[in-house]
């Protein structure tokens, strides 16, 4: 469990603290919106009634988390393996709480990512402050990650991360435990957008497997490779027969991104339960005919090594 969000001895970019708000940060956010023309005034406002609840003593426990503004979303791995180690000067600290009175004032919520610990989401006891991964996001996806997070936690719905004594200091005193809080957040972050890939992944695979099966010449003969002296027909008649194996070596062969499921065992699984998604069944149709067809395509033997 995690007790303490230990810092490593060595300066860490990720680690320093603000002391005020500066005019680079409201430039780094101002540079977010394609209309500058007057969003600066906007974020100028933002900045003027975030600083004076610093000033009269109302601060949230929002305002103590920091955020990175200005960071590619193609960034996805930091190391901090030495104190020589920057951040870019493109990418500028921001406090939370700054951009959530902006999105409170004018609705906007901007891209923004967090630094995740890899150790924090090691199955085995792994040294902090070694290597970090990105967690991109934006102001509106992340207050509401940090307000679930709140919420489960005073509700004693507590997280296996976190233990119950650590618990009820950050429900006692948050401010102290910010760290603790994104760090939560961050993970649950991540897994929704593991499972976002994966729907996105299936549904492709779905797409086209059946868009092949149904002999669909002119799209088959722009999708042929070089070389691939089938014909439509056989092609069709192949993809008619799709089952879960080959769906999912379709998904690692074509696009290169199978392991996201978890080897063939997760695949199964996310397939069966999207097939028990109502959601799911309404909104795809198609796909959920399709995938249906693909279970029954599916050897039994198959299947359930699968499992």
């Amino acid at each position: 469990m995690v007790t303490k969000i230990v810092e490593f001895p060595f300066k860490n970019a990720l680690n320093h603290k603000i002391n005020e708000i500066t005019v680079d940060m409201l430039e780094a956010i101002v540079a977010t919106q394609s209309n500058q023309s007057f969003f600066h005034e906007i974020v100028n406002r933002a900045s003027h009634l975030f600083q004076h609840r610093q000033l009269v003593e109302d601060s949230l426990w929002f305002d103590f988390i920091k955020v990175y503004v200005g960071l590619p979303i193609n960034e996805t791995m930091l190391m901090r393996i030495d104190e020589t180690d920057e951040l870019p000067k493109s990418v500028i600290a921001i406090p939370l709480g700054l951009i959530i009175q902006l999105e409170e004032i004018c609705g906007v919520s901007i891209p923004i990512s967090i630094p995740l610990d890899v150790a924090a989401t090691s199955d085995e006891e792994a040294a902090r402050g070694l290597m970090y991964n990105w967690v991109h996001t934006d102001t509106n996806s992340l207050t509401r990650s940090l307000l679930e997070v709140w919420h489960n936690l005073i509700s004693r719905h507590f997280y296996p991360q976190i233990s119950e004594a650590l618990s009820e200091k950050i429900i006692s005193n948050p401010k102290k435990h910010v760290a603790t809080l994104c760090e939560t957040a961050a993970i649950d972050l991540t897994v929704k957008n593991t499972e976002k890939q994966k729907r996105m992944l299936l549904l492709t695979a779905l797409h086209m497997t059946n868009t092949f099966a149904e002999n669909l010449a002119d799209v088959t003969e722009i999708c042929l490779e070089d070389g691939d002296d089938r014909s439509v027909d056989e092609i069709s008649d192949l993809y008619k027969t799709t089952d879960l194996v080959s769906l999912y070596n379709w998904i690692g062969d074509e696009i290169g991104f199978g392991p996201i499921f978890g080897g063939f065992e997760g695949f199964v699984d996310y397939c069966r339960s999207l097939l028990n998604d109502h959601e799911f069944r309404l909104k795809e149709e198609e796909k959920y005919a399709w995938l249906q067809v693909i279970m029954l395509n599916t050897d039994l033997e198959d299947f359930y090594n699968g499992q």
